[in-house]
């Protein structure tokens, strides 16, 4: 009976590894088509290559929408308060749109490390490309269909 050796650092991949893309895709996939497809990736891609940050980055990826309905509740609430303009709302999309791409950012950093020891040691790695261009096609749609269905799921999607 042999003991088990294990390295908190070393990515331990499992069934879904052959799908496993460089963390970049995610990442311009938030970038370019918005959170509702580029956070779900991150999680399916660190669960994938068995990234030694997966529980952190889930919870990450997960707590970004729930983040961006309160900067949006505490924004609406600070323009209602100080009576500005109806237009200042687009500048609370601004403060939002950073805090979903600053969770995204932190999320390819997180993965990256795990990523780079997964390709060293001759993991399969995918190209995401297409994944990310057919979903910055979709955008618009689908972040019109979350708008007109809730402002709130609108601001989760975008």
């Amino acid at each position: 009976m042999g003991a088990a050796y294990y390295i908190p650092d070393e990515p331990r991949p499992g069934r879904l590894a052959e799908y496993t893309v460089n963390p970049f895709w995610p990442l311009l996939t938030t970038m370019l088509a918005g959170s509702w497809a580029g956070l779900p990736w991150f999680i399916f891609n660190g669960k994938a290559m068995g990234s030694a940050g997966f529980r952190r980055e889930a919870l990450i990826a997960a707590l970004t929408p729930a983040a961006a309905v309160v900067l949006a509740e505490v924004s609406a609430s600070v323009i209602a308060a100080l009576h500005l303009p109806d237009r200042s709302l687009a500048y609370a999309f601004v403060i939002i749109t950073a805090a979903k791409l600053g969770a995204a950012y932190w999320l390819y950093m997180s993965q990256h490390r795990s990523f780079g020891i997964y390709e060293h040691f001759g993991g399969r790695v995918r190209q995401g490309a297409a994944v990310a261009v057919a979903a910055a096609i979709a955008r618009d749609h689908v972040v019109r269909a979350a708008f007109e269905a809730s402002n709130w799921l609108g601001i989760v999607v975008m």
